[in-house]
């Protein structure tokens, strides 16, 4: 299974996980972090012990972000990069509910890869404009 990591400024990502849980329940293989204003060290520090947690646990990490080039973005990237480890965990960009839900529900069954472009067509096709 792969493990989901959530992130975002503010409390979007709890919000979307408990917004997720009231539709399709509790989900154990997802975890959350947020940049707070305790300040952006003080994230990278919980960002950097989270992962390394969750790769304890999982072998493949799918971290879905608020904000392209945000700094939650940004650290996960650098995280990436500094470990090396860009077999192992897919990183997008552009948040919504729709992509989160698509992405626990396929969780269970896909590779890392096939899970992220679900993450990824599931955001981009859950954006519409009602047109009357």
């Amino acid at each position: 299974m792969v493990g989901i990591l959530v992130t975002t400024h503010g409390m979007m990502a709890a919000g979307v996980i408990d917004s997720g849980a009231m539709i399709v329940g509790k989900q154990i293989h997802v975890e959350h972090i947020s940049l707070t204003d305790t300040g952006i060290e003080n994230y990278i520090q919980r960002l950097t012990k989270l992962l390394h947690n969750m790769r304890t646990d999982y072998k493949e990490l799918l971290i879905l972000c608020d904000l392209k080039s945000g700094t939650p973005y940004n650290e996960c990237f650098r995280y990436i990069l500094q470990h090396g480890c860009d077999n192992e965990i897919k990183l997008i960009a552009g948040l919504n509910l729709p992509m989160y839900l698509e992405t626990v529900l396929a969780s269970r069954d896909m590779s890392l890869e096939d899970l992220s472009l679900v993450a990824e067509k599931s955001g981009k096709l859950n954006i519409e404009l009602l047109v009357l």
